[in-house]
């Protein structure tokens, strides 16, 4: 005879309805624990009847899925991505994909994910954090002796050289306010480009305040910073770039005693909120 297994649910069902059939009882008080219609209950004692336990087993049970990618197709994916496209990000390697090997284009960006997760493939633009929690895996498997870590996932030096190395958040909220602007087309590529004003705290990561203008304006950082102050309160300091609504320097003056104050940084002086002015990369 052959030996029927069922998950957990249905061999729940199954029980419950052996009971009923061999022993009576009520069919209300097996709908309720059941949690299925009269119609569903009645269906599952007639099929019990008629075919058994086997009853219980669903159609698609030790079926493969119709979209379920062969291991063939996998493989050559890795092997495209490990022969000269491993130092791009998997949403790059999936447009080189979709461009390059139309009989792949109907492969999701998703499944590539999962194809490379499974085989242990970090992405070059991957976090710390996955990494580590990679790193931390691989290396037991590979005491076991069952696999070994790739180039991507050695350990990296104590002394980063990184130029833009990570600095510690501020302990308190307010200690430090973020202020900028973000010029992009907000509301679609069809229209103009808008600049969005805002602050942000440097401890929670809270926007404090936002405005939207046509301009990077010192009307927008005032409508932002009007926000913030109704709403969180004064900051201690605010850290923004080197643009002329927060510092203006006298040409040809290296000295910062001489400059002229602006409108913005007045303001914040009189509220005992420092304004302290960096510079971009870019500049």
């Amino acid at each position: 005879m052959r030996k029927v297994s069922l998950t957990m649910t249905n061999h729940y069902t199954y029980t419950l309805v052996k009971q009923y059939v061999e022993n009576g009882g009520s069919v209300k008080r097996l709908t309720a624990r059941l949690n299925r219609s009269e119609r569903t209950v009645y269906r599952y004692i007639k099929g019990y009847k008629k075919h058994g336990k086997s009853f219980f087993v669903h159609g698609n049970t030790g079926r493969r899925p119709v979209t379920t990618i062969p291991d063939e197709i996998k493989k050559h994916i890795i092997e495209i991505y490990n022969s000269s496209l491993y130092d791009t990000n998997f949403t790059h390697f999936y447009e080189i994909l979709q461009e390059e090997y139309p009989q792949y284009a109907h492969i999701s960006l998703s499944t590539i994910k999962n194809i490379f997760k499974k085989e242990d493939l970090p992405s070059p633009k991957a976090r710390r954090s996955t990494l580590k929690a990679l790193r931390r895996k691989l290396k037991l498997q590979e005491k076991e002796g069952s696999a070994d870590i790739p180039d991507i996932l050695i350990e990296e030096p104590i002394e980063s050289t990184c130029p833009h190395p990570r600095r510690e958040r501020s302990k308190y909220a307010g200690e430090l306010l973020y202020m900028d602007a973000s010029i992009h087309p907000w509301f679609g590529p069809n229209y103009e480009k808008t600049a969005l004003h805002a602050s942000i705290d440097d401890s929670t990561g809270t926007l404090t305040g936002l405005y939207m203008d046509t301009q990077e304006t010192l009307k927008g950082y005032y409508h932002s910073f009007a926000y913030t102050l109704a709403n969180f309160g004064i900051p201690v300091t605010i850290q923004t770039d080197g643009r002329t609504v927060f510092e203006y320097k006298r040409a040809g003056v290296r000295s910062t005693e001489n400059d002229t104050p602006t409108q913005f940084t007045y303001a914040c002086k009189q509220l005992g909120t420092e304004v302290a002015a960096g510079h971009s990369a870019q500049e």
